[in-house]
């Protein structure tokens, strides 16, 4: 995962250090040696995250936080505080001023790697619904995160750890939360679908259930999958709260904990989800017939004009890699000469779900026309691409699709289309020219297949689907 990080510090040998480690990850670094150059940096150019000293002249890194976080146009961008200062007053004081995290010096490079990537991948989703509400529904709102409200909320508590369940207790008494303890009867994903929680707090030294396998089945539920996830461990544990990060963890804390460091982040992290929410709800609520299919409630064809030119522009400027998959349905007419129309509608409402529920949050999935559906894929070079329409080649064929009124079910297959857009096309018009021509090649080769299509318009030989299935199962 690459991302643009600004390392602000007054002292260029330690931002010399920083830039050095970030840019042998394949991060882009930028530099800043005040908080008024990083005021002013941020200005011209929003880095997708911020490495943040504290202790500088003329303007703190509390204040430079404190501002960020108080504009509505940069307080998305995740800012971890990095300083020699580890006493948890100074932590506390960090964290009401904003900052997604606080890391102190000596830094643990994997620490620090897995919170870059952690925050980073938070702020590409949240990005993406930032960037479909500019379009042509509207600007985007103008909500500040330091703004939002963050008392009563509904905690999911996984621990039997004494000391932990009082100071939740505790402090959900202060911000008038209230806390749910996991039932030890019932799988933990089931009692998030029904319970309608603002976030999760896992132990990971819990044994009844494994905190790192209900953050995988978290991450891939679309009901949950942008809960906060907070997990908690003692020092031993690092291994696993770092590997819970790159699963898609929000936070993770460290025993033994302080009471005021504990509220601070929760703050943070229900003030970042219902932010998302808010802008997720005003979205959803402003699309109306022009821009959604009516009945898969896909997007649809409207949307994806102007949506595309603003991911193209991003792409180019960001030098971020963007795909597309064609999907058709395999001899879908004799659904509707066989079973008739409605049947036909239960089929492409099933598969727009599946589709759906097989992608990123930040992938999109759009009803092209007909049975077809195209996915648009930010951030995803041809390769992977490729593995992704295997994957979903696989899920649909493997499905038993469930008929209205209790009739016979029926399996249906699906052929795929996929390329990628070049940075130095004027407009992703020739992508989607090859993905069709790539769907073309699948449909003609038998169906139930992928074929991709590279920049120059050649397809990939039969063995690339194959070694694409073959690394997906392995």
């Amino acid at each position: 995962m690459t991302a643009r990080i600004l390392v602000v510090d007054d002292i260029a040998l330690n931002r010399k250090v920083l830039e050095a480690k970030l840019s042998a990850e394949y991060f882009e670094v930028s530099v800043a040696g005040s908080g008024a150059e990083a005021l002013q940096s941020v200005e011209h150019s929003p880095p997708d995250l911020i490495l943040l000293d504290v202790m500088m002249p003329e303007i703190s890194g509390y204040e430079v936080c404190s501002r960020l976080k108080s504009d509505h146009r940069f307080s998305h961008i995740p800012v971890v505080m990095v300083t020699a200062l580890d006493s948890p007053q100074d932590i506390v004081r960090g964290l009401e001023s904003g900052a997604d995290d606080f890391l102190t010096k000596p830094l643990d490079n994997l620490a620090l790697f897995a919170r870059v990537r952690n925050l980073v991948r938070l702020k590409r989703v949240l990005d993406e619904w930032r960037l479909r509400e500019g379009g042509p529904l509207g600007d985007i709102g103008d909500e500040a995160l330091a703004n939002e409200p963050f008392t009563d909320a509904r905690a999911f508590v996984m621990s039997d750890n004494g000391a932990v369940c009082r100071m939740l207790e505790q402090t959900a008494a202060l911000l008038n939360h209230d806390v749910v303890y996991c039932a030890l009867d019932a799988p933990p994903v089931r009692q998030l679908l029904v319970g309608s929680f603002d976030f999760i707090l896992a132990d990971v030294g819990y044994r009844p259930f494994d905190a790192l396998r209900l953050c995988s089945q978290a991450r891939s539920s679309e009901e949950t999958r942008h809960l906060p996830l907070i997990l908690i461990g003692d020092r031993t544990d690092s291994d696993r709260l770092h590997k819970g990060l790159d699963l898609g963890a929000n936070e993770c804390m460290v025993r033994p904990l302080n009471p005021n460091e504990v509220m601070a982040r929760l703050k943070t992290q229900i003030r970042r989800h219902r932010l998302q929410q808010r802008i997720q709800r005003r979205h959803r609520a402003n699309l109306n017939k022009a821009v959604t299919d009516a009945l898969t409630g896909l997007y649809n064809r409207h949307y994806l004009d102007a949506h595309l030119c603003r991911l193209k522009d991003r792409a180019v400027e960001e030098r971020r890699f963007l795909s597309f998959i064609l999907c058709d349905l395999d001899m879908f007419k004799s659904v509707n000469d066989s079973h008739g129309h409605a049947v036909g509608d239960a089929v492409l409402r099933y598969i727009a779900t599946k589709l759906s529920g097989c992608v990123r949050p930040q992938d999109m999935v759009v009803r092209y026309g007909g049975e077809e559906f195209l996915i648009v894929l930010p951030d995803t070079d041809l390769a992977h691409a490729l593995r992704i329409a295997e994957r979903l080649r696989c899920a649909i064929a493997g499905s038993v699709i469930p008929l209205p009124d209790n009739q016979t079910s029926l399996q249906m297959t699906a052929s795929f289309g996929v390329a990628d857009c070049a940075w130095t096309e004027a407009s992703t018009d020739g992508a989607l020219r090859r993905a069709d021509d790539a769907l073309y090649r699948s449909k003609h080769n038998g169906r139930n297949r992928v074929t991709a299509s590279n920049k120059a318009g050649i397809a990939l030989p039969p063995s690339a689907a194959i070694a694409a299935q073959t690394q997906i199962r392995h």
